[in-house]
């Protein structure tokens, strides 16, 4: 057994101690909290609308409006995890054509 390290774990430790040397993640801002918040409440509202559509399938607005509570949480939930940064005018406009209120303390 050789116990002299190769050129191969050399490497791979150098690729080791450079991820491991990473810095951790910054905390969420507060405007991402919001943003989060209102994903969270948006993802609520779907639950209900849900819920009546277990009882009543033919209700076509309920079917159209859980589609446009998706795509908008789509849109959020995706930038936030890829770090995007969401302009307030953007996420204001999904928020309206999917005619769900925008959190008071989002910025403009």
């Amino acid at each position: 057994m050789d116990t002299c390290p190769n050129q191969s774990d050399t490497q791979f430790q150098a690729f080791l101690a450079r991820l491991l040397a990473q810095p951790e993640p910054v905390g969420w801002g507060e405007k991402q909290q919001i943003e989060l918040d209102m994903a969270r409440a948006l993802s609520t509202n779907m639950l209900r609308v849900a819920e009546h559509l277990q009882t009543d399938i033919s209700d076509t607005d309920g079917w159209l409006t859980l589609y446009r509570y998706g795509r908008a949480l789509d849109f959020i939930l995706s930038s936030l995890a890829a770090c995007r940064e969401i302009q307030p005018r953007t996420l204001r406009t999904i928020l309206k054509l999917a005619r769900f209120e925008v959190d008071a303390n989002y910025p403009e």
